[in-house]
C-alpha cells in the first residue's frame, strides 16, 4: 500500500472541507425562501360574485417564478378554481375555501395554503306563477301573474 505524502493529505482535507461547505450552503439557501401571501376578499352579493385578490409578501416574494393561484373547496365537490396565473380569483359563491399559491423559489418548488371565507347574503328568489284570467276559445286574452320573492328588482 502506498503512503500519501503530507502535501497531498492537506489538499485532500481542503477539498473535503470545501465540498462539505458547498453542500451545506446550497442546502441552507434552498430552505430559506421567505415569502407568504395575504388575501383581500370581496363578498358575494349575487349567487357567485365574490372576489379574492392575492398579494405576495416577504423578502423573497419578488424572486418567485412559475406562480399558480387556485381555490380549493373545504366541502368535497364544492366550488373550485383550477391553478392559473392570475392573482385575482372571481365569480366565487359564498362559503369556506382554501387559497393555494404554488411557485418556484430558486430551484425549489414551494407552496402555501390559507383558509378564507367569502361572505354573502344572497338568497335565490322563488317564482310563483298564477292565472289571473283564462283565455277564451282560441283568443289570447288570458292573463298570468308572476311573483318573485325575496329578491330585488330589476330581475334580468
Amino acid at each position: 500500500m502506498q503512503k500519501i505524502n503530507p502535501t497531498s493529505r492537506i489538499w485532500i482535507r481542503r477539498i473535503l472541507i470545501i465540498a462539505l461547505f458547498v453542500v451545506t450552503e446550497s442546502r441552507y439557501a434552498s430552505g430559506q425562501c421567505n415569502w407568504g401571501f395575504t388575501t383581500t376578499i370581496q363578498p358575494s352579493v349575487c349567487a357567485a360574485s365574490g372576489k379574492i385578490t392575492i398579494t405576495l409578501t416577504g423578502a423573497n416574494a419578488g424572486t418567485l417564478t412559475n406562480l399558480l393561484y387556485s381555490l380549493e373547496p373545504v366541502v368535497q365537490g364544492g366550488f373550485a378554481i383550477a391553478p392559473n396565473s392570475s392573482p385575482l380569483l372571481e365569480n366565487i359563491p359564498p362559503g369556506q375555501y382554501k387559497v393555494r399559491v404554488q411557485a418556484v423559489c430558486g430551484s425549489e418548488q414551494v407552496s402555501s395554503l390559507q383558509d378564507v371565507q367569502v361572505r354573502g347574503n344572497y338568497v335565490p328568489f322563488k317564482a310563483v306563477l298564477s292565472q289571473k284570467r283564462q283565455a277564451l276559445n282560441g283568443c289570447n286574452t288570458g292573463q298570468a301573474s308572476l311573483l318573485l320573492t325575496p329578491g330585488k328588482a330589476p330581475f334580468t
